[in-house]
């Protein structure tokens, strides 16, 4: 993993983002993406992929910036949906598509 990004998923979750950061931050986002597919029992009830279209780093997951931080954009989406990411703990995406930034999709594990 790069090191730009464990010291990323390292960092304690921001007390609160400003309303324009939230804004920008869904600026970026297309609520319109793909279905995970429906055939495959472990994507069965999800809804479409909400789609980071900003940055992305090298691995495919989206590189945000929210009140100057720089945070993984899954991350964010949970921080800004109101979970509390412990530290050490990671954010899962059970769409397996990385750049998908829907609450619905993301699990802490």
């Amino acid at each position: 993993m790069n090191t730009a990004i464990r010291a990323i998923n390292r960092r304690p979750n921001p007390v609160k983002f400003t309303e324009q950061a939230i804004r920008k931050f869904f600026s970026t986002v297309n609520k319109n993406g793909p279905l995970p597919d429906q055939s495959n029992p472990h994507y069965h009830g999800l809804d479409p992929c909400h789609i980071w279209t900003g940055n992305l780093y090298p691995t495919g997951y989206g590189q945000a910036y929210l009140d100057r931080r720089g945070i993984l954009a899954h991350r964010a989406a949970m921080i800004i949906d109101g979970h509390l990411i412990p530290p050490r703990m990671i954010v899962m995406h059970l769409c397996d598509r990385e750049n998908c930034v829907n609450p619905n999709h993301l699990k802490i594990g």
